[in-house]
Formats: C-alpha cells, sequence, structure tokens
C-alpha cells in the first residue's frame, strides 16, 4: 500500500487530503511510536516531527519521559517521504506494549520481565499459602477449644475412641470442609480472573 501512495501526486502535493482519504477508507487505525527513538531521528535530521505534525517541544518532552507517541495510520501513510517511512516502519508498533519489528527480532526481549512476572506470581501464591496455612491452624485451635467446652459433643465424641482422636477426627473433618471451600473459591477466582 505504500509503494502505491508515494506513486500518486496526492501524497506530494495535498497529504492532507490523502489522510483525509485513506481515513474515508477504513484505514482508522492508530499505530504508536517510540518517542525517544523519534526524538533521535528529529536530531538526526530526519524531521519527522514536522512530517507526522508534532511538535518538537511536545516530542522531546514525550521521549524523556519514555513515552510513545499515537499515530493515525492514515496520517503514517500519507506524510512522511520514503526514507522516513522505511525508517519509522521499523519502530512503529500496534499498541503500546507491543514490540516493534526491530525489538520483535531480539529473541530474549522479554524473557526477563517474564522471568519477573512468574517470580512474583509464585511469591505472592506462597504469601497467600502461608497466610491460609496459618488460618487453619488457628481455625483448628479454635474449634478444638470450642469442641472441648461443649459437653453433650463431647461425650459423643469420646464414645468412639479416646478423647483426643475423637476431637481430632471432628475439628479435622470440618477444617477439610473449609479447606475445600477455600480451594473451590480459589479455583472460581481463577476462573473469573
Amino acid at each position: 500500500m505504500t509503494d502505491t501512495i508515494n506513486a500518486t501526486q496526492t501524497k506530494q502535493f495535498f497529504s492532507v487530503c490523502m489522510e483525509s482519504f485513506l481515513k474515508a477508507q477504513g484505514l482508522n487505525q492508530t499505530v504508536f511510536i517510540p518517542a525517544d527513538v523519534a526524538w533521535q531521528m528529529q536530531r538526526e535530521g530526519g524531521d519527522i516531527a514536522a512530517q507526522l505534525v508534532w511538535e518538537q517541544q511536545t516530542l522531546g518532552e514525550s521521549a524523556a519521559l519514555g513515552h510513545d507517541i499515537a499515530v493515525p495510520l492514515a496520517r503514517l501513510e500519507s506524510r512522511p517521504d520514503a526514507d522516513a517511512m522505511q525508517r519509522v516502519a521499523q519502530i512503529l508498533k500496534e499498541g503500546p506494549a507491543s514490540p516493534s519489528a526491530m525489538q520483535a527480532q531480539e529473541p530474549n526481549l522479554y524473557l526477563a520481565d517474564d522471568v519477573n512476572a512468574i517470580n512474583e506470581a509464585a511469591s505472592e501464591w506462597e504469601f497467600e499459602q502461608n497466610i491460609l496455612s496459618h488460618d487453619i491452624v488457628r481455625l483448628r485451635s479454635a474449634l478444638t477449644e470450642a469442641v472441648r467446652s461443649i459437653r453433650g459433643l463431647l461425650n459423643d465424641l469420646t464414645s468412639f475412641a479416646d478423647t483426643e482422636t475423637g476431637v481430632g477426627n471432628y475439628v479435622g473433618s470440618v477444617v477439610k470442609l473449609v479447606e475445600n471451600a477455600e480451594q473451590r473459591l480459589a479455583a472460581y477466582g481463577e476462573q473469573a480472573g
């Protein structure tokens, strides 16, 4: 498409009209350009800011902050000259978190980020499991104390075995119900998330 547009006289003389025409034809997507790379191109004399209707000051500020600049694809196709377009094509991104064509050629680009995310998720899971384990111990202790304080229940439980085994079995079955409920809730949360 770029070659076809470059071949027309409309792009050279009426780039605003070409941009409007491309938008009318459905080229409504927005792409992103890392501001720091665009700023470097600008400083090297590419005048990319003027070609894409950006203010140099805004481009410089965005570059300093590490932002991407959103550009209507119709503008990108209708304004820069062929050399600038070729350079810009290597740094275009579909979204702020997407890699550019140049970055996509780096096989380990996101490996460190992925490993960090996995480690963080594992740490969160371990933290939650420690809290759950602590709560289960506390629940078991509170239930044991409660069961021992109920005379009729304590007598029924001791008829099956000695007092400690009967109470332990009863408390264990209640705790198991709580653990199963927690696991089901966690599974529902994962499905919903």
